[in-house]
């Protein structure tokens, strides 16, 4: 699994929060995709994180490639009051537990 954590501020959360209400839908169809969640910080609603779950770093990578991602970066971007932080990584899941 590939897993990728996106952590930015913004200077509207609002319209942030509209752009990726948009478009997180057709993230989410995209081939490999497993999870694809918007966060904002319970602490700083001005931050943002994106949460992004794929099979493969292939499919993150297609994903990146995309008019999507062209799309939704371009917008969030002028919403940006500082540089995206960008996690990747290569997971292996352990377990899942529910309850």
């Amino acid at each position: 699994m590939y897993v990728a954590l996106v952590d930015f501020p913004v200077t509207d959360s609002a319209a942030a929060t509209a752009i990726l209400q948009r478009d997180a839908a057709a993230a989410r169809a995209m081939a490999g995709n497993l999870d694809y969640r918007a966060l904002t910080d319970a602490e700083d609603p001005t931050r943002v994180l994106i949460l992004h779950r794929w099979t493969d770093k292939a499919g993150f990578d297609a994903y990146l490639a995309s008019d999507l991602f062209a799309e939704m970066g371009g917008a969030l971007r002028a919403l940006m009051s500082g540089p995206p932080v960008s996690l990747r990584l290569t997971a292996q899941q352990d377990a899942t537990v529910n309850g």
